[in-house]
C-alpha cells in the first residue's frame, strides 16, 4: 500500500516535471552535439537546403542549449517552450520539403525499431511521452 500511495503521490505533484526535465534534456543534448560535431551539423544545414547556414546553425545551437537549460531548471517555460516548438516547426517544414519522395519510402522507420541513435532516441521519446501519460492518468484517478 506504501509504494502505490508513493507512485500516487509522485504522479499527482510531479508529471509535467518528469516531463519538462525530460525535454530540457533532450534538447540540451542536441545543442551540445551540434557544437561537438560542427561540421556534421554545418553539413546537415547545407542538405536542408538552408541559405545563411552559419547564423541560423548558431542560432539553432543557442535556442537548443538556453532553451533546455531553462527547462530543466523550471525558468521561463512558455517563452522556452514556445521557442523550441517554433524551431520544431521551422526543421519539420525544411526537412519534410527536401526529403518528399524519400520521406514516404522510409516512414518504416518510424515504428520499427532498429539499433540507430536516431531510432533509439525516438523511442525513447515515445517512451517519455507513455510515462507522462500514465504518471497524469495516476494523478486523476486515484481511486484504481
Amino acid at each position: 500500500m506504501a509504494l502505490s500511495g508513493t507512485i500516487h503521490h509522485f504522479a499527482q505533484h510531479h508529471t509535467l516535471t518528469f516531463l519538462r526535465i525530460s525535454i530540457g534534456i533532450i534538447f540540451l543534448s542536441a545543442g551540445l552535439h551540434r557544437i561537438f560535431f560542427f561540421s556534421i551539423a554545418y553539413q546537415n544545414f547545407l542538405e536542408l537546403g538552408i541559405k545563411f547556414v552559419m547564423p541560423l546553425l548558431v542560432i539553432t545551437i543557442l535556442i537548443e542549449i538556453v532553451c533546455g537549460f531553462l527547462l530543466i531548471i523550471n525558468r521561463f517555460i512558455i517563452p522556452a517552450s514556445m521557442t523550441i516548438g517554433i524551431t520544431l516547426i521551422f526543421a519539420i517544414i525544411l526537412s519534410f520539403l527536401n526529403s518528399k519522395p524519400e520521406f514516404f519510402h522510409n516512414i518504416n522507420e518510424l515504428f520499427i525499431l532498429t539499433v540507430t541513435p536516431t531510432n533509439i532516441l525516438l523511442h525513447v521519446t515515445y517512451l517519455v511521452g507513455v510515462i507522462t501519460l500514465l504518471l497524469y492518468g495516476l494523478s486523476k484517478d486515484s481511486k484504481n
